[in-house]
């Protein structure tokens, strides 16, 4: 049952204090007074529809002086005493303030356009904006003062409580607030705002100046300043990732090749955010030595499987105790079944060398593989994860995404995503120019939108073009057909 007349406003269903002052605002408000402690763009990105006919908004706000606010101490009375703040030094933390603000804040039209119309309004005067210094404001006050022409017999009404002047405290946080609409206390709250009032610094060019020149907002942001962002955005995880020293992982006679060494990155990076990677740079890279060092950057504690064609078992060995790779075992892909039965509990990482052999779900090995890395971070090895189908890669997909709650890309239903990619690809005849103009469109579909996220596949002329100054300084090219072969 809904409530016609509510007193308090604590952000619960039906209680919220968004849509409080959007009724009152909208009600032939003619003044609006905000007193906060904490001021928030965001509060007004909320409200400015509902502000539209208001005829005047004074915000006054205080610092945020939690860092800042112990500034004397008094021991021997074991007081704290605040001491205010020069104006320049007022200036420079709402400066801050504001700028931390705008880098956390999301970057949508939805947000610039609030922006936008809040510095039209202190440029035209609708509303006005100061910063009080004397000391902290803890307080938080709403003031809503009626047009008398339209609303004759009432003054207005005042809101106050816990919610400062940000989305949070209008819709998100659980708060406490009351509204009062006698003529007293709405004209004692107005009386105490405007002796505060006329105390306060003007800040609306400050905020203006500093939305305009030191955020996102900015309008001289250059089309190389935008590709930089942009380049940034896709790539900082790779660039802020801590390295590891992959220098101490290599034995002696290994080449330190920076393209193994950013593969590890990446792959870790894939593994963490979606359970899974596939490595499959084409023959003669060196996989095996990268799946070894990306094993030594995972806890030395944690157990890890290596599961491999029979003729590769003692290969994987000898390389892995070259490497020092700590706790693993390495097993026969025709093995699964004696893997099963000694039980799996104790590996975190499956690793799977020429993973394409189980492409096909409706094998009993993929459905044992599949048992084997349930719940486990999974590395797929093969320089040729796709054969003849889209089939080939979804289902190593399914070994470590799920089919209806995948991870990737915002792709929930992966076996919905294939389906309907095969539902375009059946309807031409199989050969046909249209199906084969399909089967690239889908293949191109699959490429960006899953594997760009979950594989490191790198040919030797990409290598040579993009790491070619790595190799020169290493003296590295790679083997011609039939050239005795250099190991990297």
């Amino acid at each position: 049952m809904g409530h016609t007349d509510l007193k308090f406003f604590t952000n619960e269903p039906e209680r919220d204090l968004y849509t409080r002052f959007s009724v009152i605002l909208k009600s032939n408000t003619q003044f609006f007074d905000v007193l906060v402690g904490y001021f928030r763009t965001s509060g007004f990105f909320k409200l400015y529809p509902a502000l539209e006919t208001v005829e005047k908004i004074r915000i006054l706000v205080g610092l945020n002086v939690d860092r800042f606010t112990v500034k004397i101490i008094d021991r021997s009375r074991e007081e704290i005493k605040y001491t205010a703040f020069t104006k320049k030094e007022s200036i420079e933390f709402f400066e801050e303030s504001v700028e931390n603000e705008f880098e956390n804040s999301t970057t949508t039209s939805e947000v610039e356009k609030g922006v936008r119309v809040f510095i039209d309004w202190l440029k035209s005067g609708k509303l006005e904006m100061r910063l009080f210094t004397e000391a902290p404001i803890h307080a938080k006050v709403y003031i809503m003062r009626k047009d008398p022409e339209k609303v004759p017999d009432m003054f207005g009404s005042v809101i106050t409580g816990s919610s400062n002047f940000t989305e949070a405290g209008l819709l998100n946080n659980l708060e406490f607030n009351v509204e009062l609409k006698d003529a007293s206390d709405v004209q004692f709250a107005l009386d105490k705002f405007e002796e505060l009032w006329e105390k306060g610094e003007d800040i609306r060019e400050t905020y203006i100046e500093t939305v305009q020149n030191r955020t996102w907002m900015k309008d001289d942001i250059t089309p190389y300043q935008l590709y930089l962002k942009t380049l940034y955005e896709f790539f900082k995880e790779e660039i802020n990732a801590d390295k590891e020293n992959f220098q101490t992982l290599l034995p002696e006679g290994y080449m330190r090749l920076q393209y193994q060494i950013d593969a590890v990155t990446q792959a870790r990076q894939k593994i963490d955010a979606y359970g899974g990677v596939f490595i499959s740079d084409v023959v003669g890279l060196g996989k095996t030595y990268i799946c070894a060092m990306l094993a030594n950057t995972f806890n030395r504690n944690t157990y890890k499987l290596f599961i491999c064609p029979p003729v590769l078992v003692d290969y994987w060995r000898s390389v892995l105790q070259e490497f020092d790779v700590a706790r693993y075992d390495v097993e026969s892909l025709g093995k699964l079944e004696n893997i099963i039965q000694k039980g799996t509990d104790k590996y975190s990482y499956i690793f799977i060398d020429e993973a394409h052999r189980f492409r096909n779900s409706a094998t009993e090995s993929f459905t044992m593989l599949h048992q084997i890395c349930r719940g486990k971070k999974v590395i797929l090895i093969s320089a040729t994860p796709i054969n003849n189908y889209t089939s080939d890669i979804e289902n190593q997909l399914y070994l470590f995404q799920s089919k209806q709650s995948g991870t990737i890309n915002g792709i929930r239903n992966i076996e919905g995503f294939f389906r309907g990619l095969n539902g375009k690809l059946n309807k031409f005849p199989k050969g046909s120019e249209g199906y084969m103009k399909q089967l690239r469109d889908n293949s191109e579909v699959i490429r960006d939108k899953l594997l760009r996220e979950v594989m490191i596949r790198r040919t030797r002329s990409e290598i040579e073009e993009y790491y070619e100054d790595d190799l020169k300084a290493q003296g590295l090219t790679f083997p011609k057909a039939g050239e005795n072969h250099l190991r990297i």
